[in-house]
């Protein structure tokens, strides 16, 4: 798939800038969860970057058309939180995660798209973000954000919590008629829990939604990975046959061999006492012979000759096993 800048836009710096952070940003991503960009050129006036075609629905697509179910939900919050913490790991900070950038496929695994305004942790690339400049969407944007302030990691996990918050109970946790509504709302506005709202929803789901819209970044998960942790724990409470399974610590795989080995044991000695005695009765067992009277008969026996001759002299051998 070919991502073009517009035509309107290639005279723009920022823009240019920013369409190309995208890539840099993505580049530096290699993750099943995340859309794969393969070029970034340059040609026909304006600037393009090559990425992997996904085929599915966008998120908000899929809203659209259904109501979710808690598993699905949950799958899709656990996939988006870990996605997340490994670009955070990575030093990059998506700052606009919605559902309009995240594709669900037909096997259920998303797709997280659209760095276009990824913060790198990078000394080397030039400041973004001027003084009072917002960026992202706006229903989905963290309190930090509003105020222009430095986000990291927990700034996309609030706006995950609004995704999760929107996909429980069919509406957004921070409404208003503008922008400016919106944002006070972020800002000042503690929504009800969606339990409330949504007496479906478990307590233990609500409780990890509202802790995602925690206000300050410090009363929030820390990582995605412990959001995605409390999702998944979550998830077998309500259904210990879920999709998503505990984490299992294998046996050694020797130790699997021990009870296929006694049984093998008991077989033999089974064996040995019923059914070879039988067989035994009916065996003729040969005589043995003393070695000496062995090595006397090959004494008298007749042996074609053999000359041997060796380089150096002197050299060791052996006939039927029998030094000469």
């Amino acid at each position: 798939a070919l991502k073009v800048l517009r035509q309107d836009r290639v005279s723009s710096e920022a823009v240019v800038l920013r369409f190309l952070t995208e890539g840099k940003a993505i580049g530096r991503l290699s993750h099943p969860n995340i859309v794969s960009i393969y070029d970034i050129g340059q040609g026909q006036g304006t600037i393009y970057l090559a990425m992997e075609f996904i085929e599915g629905e966008t998120l908000n697509q899929v809203m659209e058309k259904k109501r979710l179910s808690l598993k699905e939900i949950a799958s899709l919050g656990i996939q988006a939180a870990e996605t997340l913490d490994y670009a955070h790991q990575k030093g990059i900070v998506h700052r606009d995660v919605k559902p309009g950038n995240i594709i669900l496929q037909a096997n259920g695994q998303i797709k997280i798209t659209d760095f276009g305004i990824a913060h790198l942790e990078d000394p080397s690339m030039p400041q973004q973000t001027q003084a009072g400049e917002i960026l992202g969407t706006p229903a989905y944007m963290s309190p930090e954000q509003v105020l222009s302030q430095p986000v990291d990691g927990r700034s996309d996990l609030f706006s995950l919590g609004i995704i999760l918050y929107e996909l429980t109970t069919g509406t957004r946790p921070f409404k208003g008629e503008n922008m400016a509504s919106i944002f006070n709302a972020a800002m000042l506005f503690h929504p009800m829990e969606p339990s409330r709202i949504n007496p479906a929803i478990s307590q233990s789901l609500s409780q990890i939604i509202m802790k995602c819209l925690s206000k300050g970044p410090e009363r929030r998960f820390n990582r995605g990975r412990n959001l995605a942790e409390a999702l998944k724990n979550m998830l077998l409470e309500l259904d210990p046959a879920a999709v998503i399974p505990p984490v299992v610590k294998k046996r050694p795989r020797y130790e699997l061999f021990i009870p296929a080995g006694i049984a093998i044991l008991l077989l033999g000695i089974l064996f040995y006492h019923f059914i070879l005695p039988k067989e035994k009765s009916q065996t003729v067992v040969p005589k043995t012979e003393s070695v000496q009277t062995i090595e006397q008969k090959m004494e008298k026996a007749t042996f074609p000759s053999l000359k041997v001759e060796s380089a150096p002299a002197g050299t060791q051998v052996f006939v039927n096993g029998m030094l000469k």
